[in-house]
């Protein structure tokens, strides 16, 4: 079957869009935007106060205004509207869990977050501090507020001095917001540096690697990283659901990391493949898209993982992946399945929804193509998907990768380091002689 024309124009758009000159040109537009505000070398950091991950940055301010010898200006932000983050309310429930254990993760003991914000804290600290940019005056208020915000004996009710609602303060963080799409993002706790997105709690390293070679670092080294001995809670279960999607470039980076896990440890590892977020009806709209694929390049580069060119299989391509997917678990190759197929899309730029390609791909796992077919048209994608679903969101999750050992659900290929060091203090890893074939 010929590969359409569309697709074709899709993969050699992508190979130009992931060349080092598409991505040049990419941070080049927004950060011809962002000198026409700060016309001198600085970063931006953009906070949202309703974000736990942005409360993480505040305690990190006066490190990075110490480690770094550029101005760092400060904008608070609304909220994600639910183009980007279709569920708020889970969405912060989960990053309260995720930044705590992040903290653990990364040693900072001294610090973690009970119970929720209301609106009347939030206000408090947006008017206090919605006109304030620069960092260093900034940190000094925003500190001692944000600790004050999640202390367990403040009233419910919050500061009702400041709750009430300020048309000044809601125009400023919508234009806030407006300027941070426009530079390519749209989530607080993230620092802007030459058209580049950093997390505070995932990027830092690449930060400081595009500092270090500008040298605006005083340190060689992150001021994040993995302690020896992290207080992480361990797990008596050896069961890891691995939820997965073909569109998520994210899963398919996952896929790279954990594949010898199962040799590692004592795990067993159940793939649970789930549609992608857009064809269950959640948009995806182009800041997001744009930021995805450039971030994962950058994630493939410091992993050595090969991305690019991709060729995106969604619609008739995810469901023809789905549908088969069911005869690889049957003949124990679900693992495999997924990692052909994964790399086939996202380093290969091959059409999955084609016989062509589809069937190279199905081939190279060890099935037999007229089988796959035959299944294929059996399949009840439906029953599948629905069924992996609804684990996934009784997880308290929503997005893929994710994973469940035991009763930890987390979220995110950034968040595999952090299991396996879940893994290692639960004791799952083997002996070497229980690695050595017999």
């Amino acid at each position: 079957m010929v590969i359409s024309i569309s697709r074709r124009i899709q993969s050699q758009f992508t190979r130009a869009l992931l060349s080092s000159t598409g991505i040049h040109l990419i941070r080049a537009a927004h950060h011809r935007h962002y000198k026409k505000i700060h016309q001198s070398e600085s970063l931006a950091l953009f906070l949202d106060v309703s974000d736990p991950a942005s409360h993480f940055a505040i305690s990190l301010l006066p490190l990075l205004i110490q480690e770094i010898s550029l101005p760092i200006y400060v904008y608070l932000v609304p909220p994600p509207k639910p183009d980007v983050v279709n569920d708020v309310v889970l969405y912060q429930r989960y990053k309260l869990l995720d930044v705590n254990l992040m903290a653990a993760y990364y040693g900072r003991s001294d610090w973690s977050l009970k119970g929720q914000l209301n609106s009347a804290q939030i206000a408090n600290f947006h008017s206090a501090l919605i006109d304030c940019h620069d960092a260093a005056q900034f940190s000094q208020q925003a500190l001692p507020l944000s600790r004050n915000m999640w202390r367990q004996d403040v009233h419910s009710e919050g500061d009702v001095r400041f709750a009430a609602s300020n048309t000044g303060v809601a125009s400023q963080l919508e234009k806030n917001g407006l300027l941070q799409r426009r530079l390519g993002h749209y989530l607080g706790a993230m620092i802007y540096f030459r058209g580049e997105w950093f997390s505070v709690l995932d990027r830092l390293q690449h930060l400081y690697f595009r500092l270090k070679q500008y040298g605006y670092v005083k340190h060689q080294s992150c001021p994040l990283a993995a302690t020896d001995t992290p207080s992480l809670p361990t797990v008596d279960s050896n069961q890891l659901d691995f939820f997965f999607s073909f569109r998520s470039p994210y899963s398919y980076l996952a896929v790279s990391q954990i594949e010898d896990w199962a040799k590692r440890y004592d795990l067993a590892i159940r793939v649970r493949p789930v549609l992608p977020m857009v064809m269950r009806g959640v948009p995806l709209p182009r800041v997001k898209q744009l930021y995805i694929i450039t971030d994962c390049l950058r994630e493939a580069a410091l992993k050595k993982i090969p991305f690019g060119p991709f060729c995106d299989p969604l619609g008739k391509g995810v469901e023809r992946c789905l549908k088969i997917f069911p005869l690889a678990e049957q003949q124990q190759l679900s693992f495999k399945f997924i990692k052909e197929i994964s790399q086939g899309i996202w380093s290969q730029g091959l059409d999955v929804s084609h016989d062509r390609d589809l069937s190279k791909l199905v081939t190279r796992v060890g099935l037999d193509w007229q089988q796959a077919l035959d299944f294929e048209a059996q399949s009840d994608l439906e029953a599948q998907t629905e069924a992996n679903g609804a684990a996934l969101n009784h997880a308290g999750l929503w997005g893929v990768p994710s994973f469940k050992l035991g009763e930890l659900a987390i979220w995110g290929q950034d968040r595999i380091d952090l299991l396996e060091t879940v893994m290692r203090i639960s004791k799952l890893q083997k002996s070497v002689a229980q690695r050595e074939p017999k």
